[in-house]
């Protein structure tokens, strides 16, 4: 068989495939799904917009990019924490300097 850039996506393909069916019959990799998919979509994205496929290459890298934001729920939320916190404490400092 000779390998280029169609015969690669096609073990691509069939290994996320292969993937999906283990995890429909019980076989629990939810974690590597919940990051492998988004990373999969930016990349085919990615490359349908270099090879001009714009119409295909902006909405995976959207999805893509959806997807990640919901695997990384926990960072966001304790960034938005942070910032609250932060912001809180700006606003205290700002206060007790404006009385004196």
């Amino acid at each position: 068989m000779k390998w280029n850039k169609s015969t690669g996506l096609g073990v691509l393909l069939i290994g996320l495939g292969g993937i999906i069916v283990l995890d429909r019959f019980g076989l629990k990799i939810g974690t590597i799904m919940e990051w492998l998919f988004p990373f999969v979509f930016v990349a085919l994205g990615y490359a349908a917009v270099r090879k001009g496929r714009g119409l295909l290459g902006w909405p995976l890298i959207a999805v893509g990019l959806l997807m990640l934001t919901q695997a990384m729920s926990w960072f966001i939320g304790f960034a938005v924490a942070a910032g609250f916190i932060a912001g809180g404490f700006y606003l205290l400092k700002k206060s007790n300097s404006q009385r004196v």
